[in-house]
């Protein structure tokens, strides 16, 4: 069984946050064989580790025993960051004699930090009675399994936080005036028609309203059977999650889960109906007070779970609803929000809404990028109208041209739904593609795809791609709530070449920074994030992070060919100096007899215009290289395209990108170096003639767009291309060359 679906199963089977905490722990003791152990978790506003479960010791200490960072093994552990391993944990100078514990049978001590990204969770600690050192394999299995555990024990340590305060919440703002039928005019992020309900996410509406109580069941045995019910649709929803998104389904429902089986959340529900309050009534109540104590918290992960307790209780109401057949879930609805995280996204998605209706222009690009994965229709609109919109107001959004329809005609909600129909048949009828990609004079190229999450390996077989010409391992890490351990990373690298045995694959450092931000991460004030520390300069600022992921990629390779890139390389140096980090991790997974590839084709992006210039160095030195065009663009044209105020500013039809990608195209072919364009104007039918005509052979899109590249491919021959090629890069204005393009291919 795998370890996610332990932990699934561990909180499916716990019936309160303490029960919980007591099963992981004796499930690790059994699991590695060990006598007795402790879990503590860091209570942030203390700034001390409590003990919270423990088998072995007295177990009136659970909840009264409190270590400061300077106290015993267990406080160096998470103060130093480092595991604590002794064959006599009593000889070692920090050792702190707790008189209550009886510690004096136990020998041999292990213990773990368990952090979140970079937030420290807690301790685990196991003993053995003999003196006997714990293996490195033992410490190995115990920080993989803690780490998989992190998730939850967070969870369950919030959830004991709050406990302990109980804020009023604050007065409701009053609404703008709702708005009149109409439309919001944006961007569409992501393709797609939907309709729907409005559900506001991150407003003042945020607080629950009393329900009418003629529609509601009542009694304390309906409230009752609505809580199972909604246990078990969570639980339902988490292994759903486990099998469509298994990079980044780690345990996303666990603050649901442990919620609804919290005697001080679903117990204080109980206690009001026996006290004489409606059901419906008593969900409202203790929802908004949670509600209330997660807004007022300073604790930044609290806040972020107000939208978890929101959801618990709309589930609730809608289970207890006499006339309802919905799950709770966001079926027939679209969320309207400031902003979204990826991780809600992904929950989200997992709960069938139909739309997102999002503010802002496209500074949240991760956040498109995954929904056009998800197949879920985004719109980002700079309308202020948007916060004027009513919970329940009617809603049509076209992704295609970017509108959004608040409270429409009939008229208009009846012919958007003819539209989503001829949209949904078109998408299930089979494109016709063939294997290779030539043109019609019979020249060879290849169509790689652009993958981001591992549900998209369907799609990329189903159009026939011929390998994975960019895997953007950054979205496992924006989606989640921490970073993946080295284990997680390496299983979603290994089904992601697994699945795609015998083709080409080329994985991507990571690549954040800009406008994609860990949320989980402290952030630094910078000024200019697209020019700070982001890809990989992040990375060999942090070689932890670095390591893991490496370590997580070449030992997913073994027995494939494996390529790893890395993004936003400015010099020869940076190069040199990630490709040194690459051979450390060989040496050191040889040392440790694990399996991997030692021999990965070593590549670099070429984004930078300081790339660029030294294309010829880096072709000499890289077994390949690929064209970032969307980062390239960018820093050529000085202009930040998450900016709309000067977005109509970013073209790659002007003389300056046009001549730079073919001067860098020159320098890798000159260097028999493979080079491949990999950004959004791969699959511009305006630039492949300029892309073929420079001598590129290998494009990556997005995998909906292989059918059409390659129609547009087998429509225009080599020797054209060569010509359009010469003639573009003389052109000397974005007008001429935009004429130009219109007259081979008409807007």
């Amino acid at each position: 069984m795998m370890k996610t679906d332990v932990f699934t199963e561990l909180l499916r089977n716990s019936v309160d946050v303490q029960n919980f905490l007591k099963r992981a722990l004796s499930w690790l003791i059994t699991r590695l064989g060990s006598d007795a152990g402790s879990i503590y978790l860091y209570d942030e506003s203390e700034r001390r580790l409590v003990l919270r479960a423990t088998q072995g010791f007295d177990k009136n200490l659970v909840g009264k025993l409190s270590l400061s960072l300077n106290e015993g093994l267990v406080g160096l552990t998470l103060r130093e960051q480092r595991t604590v391993k002794e064959v006599r944990g009593r000889d070692h100078p920090d050792f702190l004699i707790v008189p209550e514990l009886k510690e004096e049978d136990y020998k041999a001590f292990v213990s773990v930090p368990i952090y979140r990204g970079t937030t420290p969770v807690g301790v685990i600690a196991l003993q053995n009675r003999r003196e006997a050192r714990f293996s490195d394999d033992d410490v190995k299995s115990l920080r993989e399994l803690g780490s998989g555990l992190s998730a939850a024990m967070e969870n369950a340590q919030l959830l004991l936080e709050i406990h302990e305060g109980h804020p009023e919440h604050p007065a409701e703002p009053d609404l703008d005036q709702a708005p009149q039928s109409g439309i919001l005019r944006g961007r569409g992020a992501s393709e797609g028609i939907a309709l729907g309900r409005a559900v506001l996410l991150g407003t003042s509406e945020a607080y629950l309203s009393e329900p009418n109580p003629e529609h509601y069941s009542v009694t304390l045995k309906a409230f009752q059977q609505a809580l199972k019910r909604s246990i078990d649709q969570v639980e339902q929803l988490q292994k759903d999650m486990e099998i469509r998104l298994a990079d980044v389904a780690s345990l996303i429902f666990s603050t649901h889960i442990l919620m609804l089986k919290d005697e001080s959340f679903s117990g204080e529900m109980e206690q009001l109906i026996q006290q004489g309050a409606t059901a419906p009534s008593a969900v409202v109540s203790v929802v908004n007070r949670y509600i209330g104590l997660f807004y007022q918290s300073a604790n930044n992960r609290l806040k972020e779970k107000v939208q978890d307790v929101k959801d618990l209780g709309h589930r609730l109401l809608a289970n207890l609803n006499r006339g309802s057949h919905e799950d709770g879930d966001y079926i027939g609805q679209i969320v309207v929000a400031q902003e979204l995280l990826p991780s809600e996204l992904i929950k989200i998605t997992a709960q069938h809404a139909e739309g997102l209706l999002l503010f802002g222009g496209g500074a949240s690009a991760h956040v498109s990028i995954l929904a056009r994965s998800l197949g879920i229709p985004v719109i980002f609109t700079e309308d202020k109208a948007l916060f004027a919109i009513r919970q329940d107001d009617e809603l049509v959004l076209d992704g295609f041209q970017g509108n959004a329809f608040i409270r429409p005609a009939v008229t208009v909600w009846e012919h958007y739904q003819n539209l989503r129909q001829q949209y949904r048949d078109s998408d299930l009828n089979e494109t016709k593609v063939n294997k290779s990609t030539q043109t019609k004079d019979g020249r060879d190229v290849h169509l790689y795809a652009n993958v981001n999450l591992v549900s998209d390996l369907p799609l990329t077989k189903k159009y026939k791609a011929e390998g994975i010409g960019l895997y953007r391992s950054e979205f496992p890490f924006l989606i989640r709530n921490d970073f993946p351990t080295e284990e997680e990373q390496f299983r979603v690298y290994k089904k992601i070449l697994d699945e795609m045995a015998g083709k080409e694959v080329l994985l991507r450092t990571l690549d954040i920074g800009g406008d994609k931000v860990l949320s989980y991460l402290p952030q630094s004030s910078e000024s200019n994030p697209f020019l700070g520390l982001r890809a990989l300069r992040f990375s060999l600022k942090n070689k932890s992070i670095f390591h893991h992921q490496l370590r997580a990629m070449l030992r997913a390779g073994d027995g494939h060919e494996l390529r790893i890139m890395f993004p936003l390389v400015s010099s020869l140096d940076d190069f040199r100096e990630a490709k040194g980090h690459v051979v450390d991790c060989i040496r050191q997974l040889n040392h440790e007899g694990v399996s991997h590839n030692d021999h990965p084709l070593i590549g670099s992006m070429i984004e930078l215009p300081s790339a660029c210039e030294v294309s010829s160095e880096l072709a000499k030195e890289c077994d390949f290289l690929c064209i970032g065009t969307n980062d390239l663009v960018q820093y050529l044209l000085g202009v930040d395209r998450t900016n709309e105020a000067v977005s109509s500013l970013y073209t790659a039809y002007h003389p300056a990108v046009l001549r730079t990608l073919a001067r860098v195209i020159r320098a890798a072919l000159n260097h028999d170096c493979p080079i491949s364009v990999c950004g959004e104007i791969a699959a511009d039918p305006k630039m492949i003639p300029f892309f073929l005509g420079t001598g590129i052979r290998k494009l990556s899109v997005t995998p909906k767009l292989i059918p059409e590249v390659q129609k547009i491919v087998s429509a225009l021959s080599w020797r054209e291309c060569q010509v359009i090629a010469e003639k573009l890069v003389n052109m000397g204005t974005v007008d001429e060359i935009c004429r130009y393009l219109d007259t081979l291919v008409p807007a």
